[in-house]
């Protein structure tokens, strides 16, 4: 729900699941952007569920030289359809057969899998040098995807450091080894990839001011195109002292048994 900052009115009502899809997707690639290598040719998926294709496509869209996708997970059915939404969009994913294929041989990595606990989807002896990771799927306190080491042997950057802290890979290795915020190096106050040899992560874990930039964005379509539809929420009258007027009629006749059924009444 979006609402009006000023009156608290409600401005617009909407399902965020598939909102939530694009502003992750939208989060990753500008990462992406500021810390990936500009040659990156592979881009490796771990982890193929509801998100995979969002994240791959919007990696897509500012990594230009992409021309090979690699995927993997446990579930194989997840990987088929993966491969296949990508394939609408002009994608050809190779599955691969582990996490460790994946990483060998990307440029770009993303992980975002729902393996539960302090896993090590993807190991530091894994991890090319050069390489650059959206980790996606560690988002919960106790719930991590990475090497603890390659994390602390990486650039790594966060969207707020205090909640990566406590949910994000951040949480295994402390706030001394995050290098920035992803707004510091977005605004040019810390540089981002410096070094063709580095290896950066980007810890997403999700922040609110993303669902509000997405909202604020869907609702400035809706607006200009015209779409939804207009529902009113609050009780028209005349005269807005007088609300009990809008059901006395109703009651008018039957207000005792109306009452009782509040249990407001006693004879």
């Amino acid at each position: 729900m979006l609402v009006d900052v000023d009156t608290g009115y409600p401005l617009m009502f909407m399902d965020a699941t598939l909102l939530t899809s694009l502003r992750t997707g939208a989060a990753s690639a500008l990462a992406t952007k500021y810390l990936a290598r500009e040659d990156s040719e592979t881009l490796g998926v771990v982890g193929n569920g509801a998100q995979s294709e969002f994240l791959a496509y919007a990696v897509t869209r500012v990594a230009n030289r992409l021309d090979r996708i690699l995927a993997f997970d446990i579930d194989k059915k997840a990987t088929e359809k993966f491969t296949r939404n990508m394939s609408y969009l002009g994608y050809t994913v190779e599955s691969v057969d582990s996490p460790r294929e994946v990483a060998l041989n990307s440029d770009i990595i993303v992980t975002v899998t729902a393996s539960p606990g302090r896993n090590r989807v993807v190991e530091k002896p894994w991890v090319k040098p050069g390489t650059h990771i959206n980790a996606v799927g560690g988002d919960a306190p106790g719930k991590t995807e990475l090497d603890p080491e390659l994390v602390r042997s990486s650039k790594l950057v966060v969207e707020l450091l205090d909640q990566a802290l406590v949910e994000g890979e951040a949480q295994n290795v402390g706030r001394e080894h995050v290098y920035a915020e992803l707004w510091e190096v977005v605004a040019g106050i810390k540089p981002g990839r410096t070094s063709p040899q580095e290896v950066t992560i980007f810890d997403s874990v999700g922040i609110a001011i993303e669902d509000l930039a997405a909202i604020t964005y869907v609702y400035s379509l809706a607006k200009g195109d015209d779409l939804g539809t207009t529902i009113k929420i609050l009780p028209e009258t005349s005269n807005p002292k007088d609300l009990f007027s809008l059901i006395a009629k109703p009651l008018q006749g039957r207000e005792k048994g109306f009452l009782k059924n509040m249990k407001l009444y006693e004879d």
